[in-house]
């Protein structure tokens, strides 16, 4: 079994129990595509594997995290950015579900490397190493964002 693999099975673990609170389509929806991650892990050229892996780790986290913040009571934006701003403290000082330092590490370690490889010609990540990187730390937010459930 192939580290992709043990990766998308522990998110899925993490997903699972969270089944009967998402939305049917969308539970489905995010574990399709975690399936479909792993199954890139044969793709070639080794730069479209990378960017592919990223690209549907992602597309989990973004599906996941607005399925997550409806749950809560708002309608989700539409970038990955904004939903994570979401889950700030409102000016008001009301509750929140991650604080400054989350959502500043967030954007750096997530939404920063996905812009530039979504939205720049010839963006891939440079290696397996990177690519590791880049999915763990997706993984790392995923798995935090399920909490809030």
């Amino acid at each position: 079994m192939s580290a992709g693999r043990k990766r998308v099975e522990m998110l899925q673990a993490a997903l699972a129990p969270l089944q009967s609170k998402f939305r049917p389509a969308v539970y489905r929806a995010v574990d399709e595509e975690l399936d479909e991650a792993a199954s890139v892990r044969h793709s070639s050229p080794e730069r479209r594997r990378h960017l592919l892996q990223v690209f549907h780790f992602c597309r989990a986290l973004d599906t996941a995290l607005k399925e997550v913040i409806e749950i809560n009571g708002t309608n989700p934006e539409k970038t990955l950015g904004r939903c994570f701003r979401q889950m700030l403290p409102p000016p008001k000082g009301e509750m929140s579900l991650i604080n400054q330092s989350q959502y500043d590490n967030f954007y750096a370690d997530v939404c920063e490397p996905r812009n530039r490889f979504m939205h720049e010609a010839n963006a891939f990540p440079n290696s397996e190493y990177e690519t590791a990187i880049h999915v763990g730390n997706i993984a790392a937010c995923f798995c935090e964002v399920l909490k809030f459930v």
